[in-house]
């Protein structure tokens, strides 16, 4: 078992999750304020700032869900996890 770990850890490469809201907010000319106003409370206003500036790495399912259904209703698209997230692996 104790192999398998080392093995494993060997082989991670790695990788980071970082934030593409503040693209997304751009691309489709909202600005922070707007979203927040839009979530009518249910995110504040300061983590709707630190989410669009990049600037957190932690985030709760459900401020995740109201960032994705909010935005659908805004831009009238099909707002995907993957429009406000993405992985870059290590190189």
């Amino acid at each position: 078992m104790e192999a398998m770990r080392s093995s494993a850890a060997t082989h991670y490469t790695g990788g980071m999750v970082k934030w593409r809201v503040g693209q997304f907010l751009e691309q489709n000319g909202i600005t922070p304020y707007k979203l927040s106003e839009k979530t009518r409370g249910r995110i504040s206003r300061n983590t709707i700032y630190e989410i669009a500036r990049a600037d957190t790495k932690q985030v709760k399912l459900e401020t995740l869900d109201t960032l994705i259904s909010t935005l659908r209703v805004m831009t009238g698209k099909s707002v995907q996890i993957t429009d406000l997230l993405e992985y870059v692996a290590d190189e």
